[in-house]
């Protein structure tokens, strides 16, 4: 199978950010008052100083809108279209290049980033998910290839200065490096992990505290259970600093010695089922049957990728599926928090099907087709009212019934035999050099 020549893996990429901007434009340039996006354009506007943490800590994706409209004589908020249209060709244009690498089927960029649910990660051109997603794809273009490490270690830093939670992406890199023996890669992550940190904190020292004046660290901290009781089960926390919540129907006073910052007496809000329902649709349709066809990867294969995959698969298949799990765990808006699992989704799982199984004509249209499905018409069904118990109810049984079909299909699949696994173009692949230019 041979690569497509450069041009023609741009021009595809190109396409495809122009389906998507179309489709999604009215979303992604609007601006919600009641959304982060307010923040951030504060944040351009005013700068760091003037932002609360934990939004001041974001800076770099702003600051770059603002230095856009400075240097250009635009409006902030045409700034902010300009540079979310410029990330989202660069990171369809580092998405396409790695799965034509990888694959060798470049076309696949269509059916995975134009499903309609996984497509809600790209929010709005105010928020930094979109600019940090290009950043992250550009690192993955760069990050195991010899002689790159300097332009590695400042893509890496930008990622720090655009995201906090970019910790956990280091931790991927060094523990992969060190199973993979690529240790000379392990110093110069922390040295720039500490560094990011160091210069994050230093900017946003004058930066006002959160809503509850606690440290920031804290503050993190303790939105893991606050999203886990309110995604999993279903029940809000009520906090005396968070008047946004409903009425609760009890309230706990804390002693004072028990008191974060301003935070003096908690409760919990009536149960809402929606809740519960949002998370299981998402895990269920976000990136279609991709989830399932990991999980039998990593099962069925997994002495093979131990020792087979190459460094940057494993990062792929690590980092996106650690992202993708702890999702209910980091905030309430779901799809965006959910999308951050497209590097093991879009990126490893079609290079593993590619590589370890045997895939015939026939099953693999009837997977693709099943992947169509499972991404939009359950979406379809709960745009209808996302709010409302029933239809979410009945989205996710939809979503269900296509997960079984392709479940089926997919355990039906056999593995590639011993001649052909060491054949396949991905496995003659160098570590050192994973990602081969297209020719």
């Amino acid at each position: 199978m041979k690569t497509q020549r450069p041009l023609a893996v741009i021009l595809l990429a190109v396409m495809c950010s122009v389906m998507i901007a179309a489709l999604h434009w009215k979303t992604l340039s609007t601006l919600n008052l009641e959304a982060e996006g307010f923040y951030y354009r504060d944040l351009a506007q005013n700068g760091p100083q003037h932002v609360e943490k934990p939004y001041a800590n974001r800076f770099l994706h702003p600051l770059i809108a603002r230095a856009i409209s400075d240097v250009t004589g635009l409006d902030l908020d045409k700034s902010f279209c300009v540079l979310g249209l410029l990330s989202l060709l660069v990171f369809t244009i580092a998405v396409t290049w790695i799965l034509n690498s990888l694959t060798r089927i470049p076309l696949l960029v269509f059916p995975l980033l134009l499903s309609a649910a996984s497509i809600q990660l790209i929010s709005s051109f105010y928020h930094h998910d979109l600019f940090y997603a290009a950043l992250l794809a550009l690192l993955f273009l760069t990050l195991w290839r010899e002689k790159t490490w300097i332009l590695s270690s400042l893509i890496l830093l930008a990622l720090f200065l655009t995201r906090e939670s970019t910790l956990l992406l280091s931790a991927c890199i060094i523990g992969v490096a060190w199973f993979k023996a690529k240790r000379k890669i392990i110093i110069p992550v922390i040295a720039v992990s500490l560094f990011g940190t160091a210069l994050t904190s230093y900017i946003t020292r004058l930066s006002p505290p959160n809503v509850h004046h606690m440290g920031s660290f804290v503050y993190l901290a303790l939105k893991v259970p606050f999203n886990f009781f309110e995604n999993v089960f279903g029940v809000e926390v009520w906090l005396n600093t968070f008047v946004k919540a409903p009425p609760p129907l009890f309230t706990l006073a804390l002693p004072k010695w028990l008191h974060l910052g301003s935070i003096s007496a908690v409760g919990l809000c009536p149960w809402q089922p929606v809740f519960p329902l949002t998370t299981i649709f998402m895990f269920l349709t976000l990136f279609g049957i991709a989830p399932f066809f990991l999980k039998f990867s990593l099962w069925k294969f997994r002495r093979q990728i131990a020792k087979q995959a190459s460094p940057l698969m494993l990062l792929l298949a690590i980092y996106g599926l650690i992202c993708y799990l702890i999702s209910p765990l980091l905030g309430t808006h779901l799809s965006r928090y959910f999308g951050g699992g497209w590097p093991a989704f879009w990126l490893a799982v079609p290079a593993m099907i590619i590589k370890y199984c045997n895939l015939p004509g026939k099953a693999a249209l009837r997977l693709v087709v099943l992947h169509v499905l499972v991404s939009w018409l359950p979406f379809v069904l709960y745009s209808v009212n996302p709010d409302s118990v029933p239809i979410v109810l009945s989205a996710v049984v939809v979503a269900t019934v296509f997960q079984a079909l392709a479940l089926k299909e997919i355990r039906n699949l056999g593995p590639l035999n011993e001649g052909l696994i060491g054949d396949s173009p991905l496995s003659q692949s160098r570590d050192k050099d994973p990602l081969p230019s297209p020719r």
